[in-house]
């Protein structure tokens, strides 16, 4: 024979397993906030580490950059020198057809 009370319990028992669940929802909710948290902390730290590694790399290309420069003066100087010196040989020698005044 069932009496008022057994519904009542039945509506308590729902109301604790809905509480209970509740509870567990939450949890679980919160558990993926902090791993969404994490992530996000992770791909902040890797985007910071792939920002030093770019600047790293544009120093570095920056750095050859300049001595590729100074390679192409110092090739130009070179060039420049050895010209120079096979001129003043050319003027030194006594078959020059340049005059005197002309030569340097």
């Amino acid at each position: 024979m069932s009496s008022k009370f057994d519904g009542y319990e039945k509506l308590l028992q729902h109301q604790r397993f809905q509480s209970v669940m509740s509870g567990i929802q939450t949890a679980s909710s919160l558990k993926q906030m902090q791993l969404v948290g994490n992530m996000s902390q992770s791909l902040h730290s890797l985007y910071g580490e792939m920002e030093d590694m770019r600047q790293a790399c544009d120093d570095a290309v920056s750095i050859q950059r300049q001595m590729l420069e100074r390679e192409q003066v110092q090739g130009d100087i070179e060039e420049f020198i050895y010209s120079t010196q096979k001129m003043i040989d050319a003027f030194k020698g006594d078959g020059c057809e340049i005059p005197l005044s002309m030569q340097y």
